[in-house]
């Protein structure tokens, strides 16, 4: 686990990357929380494009590939209550869809 975190910080390292990084992911979960603030269900494949490049940045982060296994984890990862909570602040009901929707690709791409 700390070798995969090792290796998380290389790949965002640099204070531009990083900036870049979370700028990426937070335009992620403003769509994402879009699709549930337009009450599409979080099973909807109109999803998928934004799951992708959310799964695409969680490998970017990671330094290393997100195989739909690895992403269906994090979503059970996402259940941790700081997670929840950064979530929830985005948008009320957020966590639970953003975790539902992540479970549903990856189910789709298994």
């Amino acid at each position: 686990m700390q070798i995969h975190i090792e290796t998380s910080r290389k790949s965002m390292s640099g204070a531009d990357t990083m900036a870049s990084m979370m700028a990426e992911l937070k335009d992620i979960e403003e769509g994402l929380a879009e699709g549930l603030r337009r009450g599409l269900p979080p099973q909807a494949t109109a999803l998928d494009p934004m799951i992708e490049r959310h799964r695409a940045w969680v490998a970017a982060s990671w330094g290393r590939d997100c195989p739909p296994e690895a992403y269906a984890g994090l979503a059970d990862i996402y259940e941790h209550e700081g997670f929840r909570a950064r979530y929830e602040a985005i948008e009320p009901g957020f966590a639970d869809y953003l975790i539902t929707a992540m479970r549903a690709w990856a189910r789709r791409e298994a």
